[in-house]
C-alpha cells in the first residue's frame, strides 16, 4: 500500500475531527465571519510558529534533506494577516507534539503539507465570502498557491521510498496523529 494512502486511511477520523473544529463547514458555506477568521489566523500563527521549526530541525537532525523543499515557511504570510487584522502573537501554551524519530517527522510533514493543499480550496472560498469583503487579502491562505500542486505526488513518491516497512508506516502514523491532535487542540481554544 502506498504510504500516503495508508496515512490517509489511518488518520481519516482525526482529520475529520480536526476539520470540524477548524470551521471547515463555515468556510465552505461562506458563513465564516470576521471574528472567526481572526481566530483562525491567530491559531494558524501559533501552529506554524511551533510546527515549522520543529519539522525543519527534525528533518535536518535525521538527514531527511530531500524532504526540506516540501516544508513551506508560511509565518511571514501569517504575520501579514495578523498585521492586517491587528492581532498580537498568540500563545496558547499547548506543547509541541513529540515527534521522536525520522518516520514520525515524516508523518507530521504529511499533515502540514496536506493542509497547505487544503489552503488552496479555502482561499477560493474565502474570496467568495461576502462577510469578509472588507479584507483586502488573505495572505496565509493565498500563500498555498505559491507551491505547485504537483508537489504532492512528488512528496508521496519520496514518502514511499522512506516508509517501506509496516513499522515505518506505523511510526509515520503516530507522527501524523500527534500533529492532528496538536492542531485540533489549538483549534479548540
Amino acid at each position: 500500500m502506498q504510504a500516503s494512502a495508508f496515512l490517509r486511511q489511518e488518520t481519516k477520523d482525526l482529520h475529520r475531527q480536526t476539520e470540524a473544529v477548524a470551521l471547515g463547514r463555515e468556510i465552505m458555506e461562506h458563513s465564516l465571519n470576521l471574528e472567526q477568521y481572526r481566530s483562525l489566523i491567530a491559531k494558524n500563527q501559533y501552529l506554524h510558529k511551533i510546527l515549522e521549526p520543529l519539522l525543519q530541525q527534525g528533518l535536518a537532525d535525521h538527514g531527511l534533506t530531500p524532504f526540506q523543499p516540501f516544508l513551506h515557511p508560511r509565518l511571514d504570510a501569517l504575520q501579514a494577516d495578523a498585521d492586517l487584522l491587528f492581532l498580537r502573537a498568540p500563545d496558547f501554551d499547548i506543547p509541541a507534539p513529540a515527534l521522536t524519530g525520522a518516520h514520525e517527522l515524516l508523518g507530521g510533514l504529511y499533515v502540514l503539507l496536506g493542509s497547505n493543499l487544503g489552503g488552496r480550496v479555502i482561499y477560493r472560498s474565502l474570496k467568495e465570502n461576502s462577510k469578509l469583503n472588507e479584507l483586502s487579502e488573505f495572505h496565509f491562505y493565498s500563500s498555498s498557491g505559491k507551491y505547485p500542486a504537483k508537489e504532492w505526488p512528488q512528496f508521496c513518491r519520496l514518502l514511499d521510498q522512506h516508509l517501506q516497512t509496516q513499522s515505518d508506516l506505523e511510526a509515520a502514523k503516530r507522527g501524523a496523529e500527534a500533529v492532528f491532535r496538536f492542531v485540533r487542540e489549538v483549534y479548540c481554544q
